[in-house]
């Protein structure tokens, strides 16, 4: 699988300007490969969108970006609406299982999504990835609702990591954060491994999802 991760700092007062445009990435859903896309709003920033979607593989994300992309963002003049935009691309390494059935339920069903932006130190990534599926997920999974999500490794280098979670709820989540994300964080020796996570908190906007 394949992850294009977008951040956007849009304009003062066009939020709204914004949100219908992004609306208008309906169309991706006729790409070949396409799986699914959604963002919305960063908790703690407000004119900060995040938008992340998944491909089948990166040839196929990339024949998108070919063809229908660029008519897409002329049409729907999004551009006029941010003054900065940061896109980052990913290999999908672990689904991570929840109580959807897949990870498209999961993003067309969810309404909070969680994001950890990692940089991991030189030497630590096996570490890192091993504590994933064996620490991690496991707990994700029995966790209440979570709905599924993606560990992803980035395209370009390979110390970065996105681990991107779908939730039903912000209250579920902030559960989950307090009673068990500490325990959690010692028994992964996270100090040992992370030299850089961001963390990121987005209220999803339903109209922006995308399902092919």
């Amino acid at each position: 699988m394949y992850i294009k991760w977008i951040v956007c700092q849009v304009n003062e007062g066009m939020k709204d300007a914004f949100s219908r445009a992004q609306e208008q990435w309906i169309s991706t859903a006729q790409a070949e490969g396409f799986i699914a896309q959604t963002g919305g709003w960063n908790i703690a920033d407000e004119n900060e969108a995040c938008i992340i979607a998944f491909w089948v593989s990166r040839g196929h994300a990339e024949r998108f970006m070919a063809s229908l992309h660029d008519r897409i963002v002329e049409e729907n003049r999004q551009s006029e609406t941010y003054h900065a935009i940061n896109v980052a691309y990913f290999d999908g390494l672990l689904e991570m299982e929840g109580q959807a059935a897949s990870l498209d339920e999961a993003v067309g069903t969810s309404e909070f999504l969680c994001v950890a932006d990692c940089e991991v130190y030189s030497g630590r990534t096996e570490h890192f990835e091993s504590v994933q599926q064996s620490v991690w997920l496991q707990a994700m999974k029995q966790a209440e609702g979570m709905l599924g999500g993606m560990f992803s490794k980035a395209a370009d280098t390979s110390n970065r990591y996105l681990i991107s979670t779908f939730r039903d709820t912000v209250v579920h989540h902030d559960r989950y954060r307090d009673d068990q994300v500490p325990l959690l964080r010692e028994k992964a020796s996270v100090t040992d491994d992370l030299q850089k996570i961001i963390g990121k908190q987005i209220r999803l906007v339903e109209s922006w999802n995308v399902l092919a």
